[in-house]
């Protein structure tokens, strides 16, 4: 099946030329967001601006920019401004009409233009419906699947169509418990390594894990839980755990076990004195079949076998990315459409994953400058500032969809993203690179100083393997921070 086809060629070769789907729209920032609105044909209820953030850039000229809506609209509901995944709601003050404005970034990617958004959400949509109703194909039964305002809420509303077809419900854990694993646990793993400290003549390859998430969502914990104080690791059971930690005598690579302090994540390797954290099962085991010395101080376990809630969801969702097929020869617009649908449907996978940890949602609020009674007492997320003529902050409101608040899945998603970082089942990983050839460590890349033989070449694409993706060329400098290692210049292998 070849998901991408000739039928999605857009006619226009004007770029800048807003383009529809059903009643999203696609369009370049205008100069003010009334601009934007008063532009809108009468049945548009989302826009999405592509390219550059709205305003110019920087997170002032954004706000600015959505302030700007004119006499005739209004901000309506919750707002929030933000440079990467703004949510702004409108109302037209006459009728009362809504309209949603975010950006197509979050989707497509920062630089796909109107036509190959409008595009790729056609075709993914008709991927994604195939893909959500072979049941209802056998039923005689057709459920287009409708895309929604992010990816992360069509992968729930996905996920919740998918239990649905069998029954299926999953109570989230009390909130206690939810609290804690979301204070507790962390994303991937972002490190520089030994090698980066001399840099590298012969320059960098880079090995990305394909789709990892996807490879990491399976057999996740479901079923009662207990927390203790226990001191046993049970093997094959999922669980977290409060370690206290060591490395052997004799460890000589980069750390296994990641503690939060001044400086952000550390991954201590001193034997001489212990380290405390929380880590995932998967974490654990590992750190004891390299020799380290973990002792479990407070464990949360689930001994059940997993009832696997996310394993069909994740397998259709590779389903679509790897029938995301584009014809040998083709142009350069279907090409880009192709990657757009397919950074889309890794959009879906980890931003809904995410969305799992039940965390507070962002709201920007704003109040004129005399109406010092309204500005906020109690804590908030971002310091209130003064924007033109108005006081603006960022608060937290209540999440919405309980019953989707699962940050043990999130967690053990994660978790399980960084233990196959340092040694997956194929053979692959950080452990297995010599650490003075280790450059650097980024969610599910390895950066390395030396080609790994035993690694997948350039063009090999299996969901969460690691395979050669880029290269840098050499002399590539020492580094001292992150921000410089992703200011090298690569090359798609």
């Amino acid at each position: 099946m070849k998901t991408v086809d000739t039928e999605y060629h857009t006619s226009s070769d004007v770029s800048e030329k807003p383009e529809r789907v059903n009643d999203a729209m696609f369009d370049v920032p205008r100069g003010t967001s009334a601009a934007l609105l008063e532009s809108l044909p009468g049945d548009v209820r989302r826009v999405y601006v592509t390219g550059v953030e709205p305003g110019g850039g920087g997170i002032v000229a954004l706000r600015q920019w959505a302030q700007a809506c004119g006499e005739r609209w209004a901000p309506d509901g919750d707002q929030y401004v933000a440079v990467a995944q703004p949510r702004l709601t409108y109302r037209d003050v006459l009728t009362g009409r809504k309209v949603y404005v975010m950006r197509a970034a979050p989707w497509f990617g920062a630089d796909a233009g109107p036509a190959v958004c409008a595009a790729a959400w056609s075709a993914l949509e008709a991927a994604l419906s195939a893909a959500w109703n072979f049941r209802g194909l056998r039923a005689g039964e057709w459920r287009p699947v409708k895309m929604f305002g992010t990816p992360a809420t069509t992968g729930r509303l996905l996920l919740e169509r998918q239990w649905a077809e069998t029954g299926r419900v999953f109570e989230p854990v009390s909130a206690e418990l939810r609290e804690l694993i979301r204070t507790t646990s962390r994303q991937g793993r972002f490190e520089l390594g030994p090698a980066a400290d001399e840099g590298s003549a012969g320059g960098l390859w880079v090995y990305d894990a394909a789709f990892m998430y996807a490879a990491c969502a399976n057999e996740l914990p479901t079923g009662p839980v207990r927390h203790d104080h226990g001191t046993t690791v049970p093997q094959y059971v999922r669980g977290r755990y409060r370690v206290d930690f060591r490395a052997p005598r004799s460890w000589a690579h980069i750390g296994l076990l990641g503690v939060t302090g001044e400086r952000g994540m550390t991954y201590p390797v001193t034997s001489s004195e212990w380290h405390q954290t929380w880590a995932d099962a998967s974490e654990v085991q590992l750190a004891l079949d390299y020799g380290w010395t973990v002792r479990p101080l407070e464990r949360v376990l689930w001994e059940t076998r997993s009832a696997r809630p996310l394993d069909t969801w994740a397998r259709r969702l590779v389903k679509v990315r790897e029938e995301i097929d584009v014809p040998a020869g083709c142009s350069d617009e279907l090409r880009a459409i192709g990657g757009a649908m397919r950074t889309a449907v890794r959009a879906m996978l980890v931003q809904t994953i995410g969305a799992l940890t039940g965390a507070p949602r962002k709201v920007t609020r704003a109040v004129p400058l005399e109406d010092v009674a309204a500005l906020p007492t109690g804590p908030v997320l971002e310091p209130t500032t003064v924007q033109g003529d108005q006081w603006v902050w960022t608060e937290a409101a209540p999440p919405t969809h309980d019953s989707m608040q699962h940050p043990e899945w999130a967690a053990h998603v994660w978790a399980k993203a960084r233990t196959r970082l340092l040694a997956d089942t194929h053979g692959a990983g950080a452990l297995r690179v010599p650490p003075g050839e280790l450059f650097a460590l980024a969610l599910d890349s390895i950066a390395t100083t030396a080609p790994v033989p035993d690694w997948h070449g350039a063009g090999v694409d299996i969901t969460g393997q690691f395979r050669l993706k880029q290269r840098v060329p050499g002399p590539v400098p020492a580094c001292a921070t992150l921000a410089e290692y992703y200011a090298l210049a690569g090359e798609e292998a």
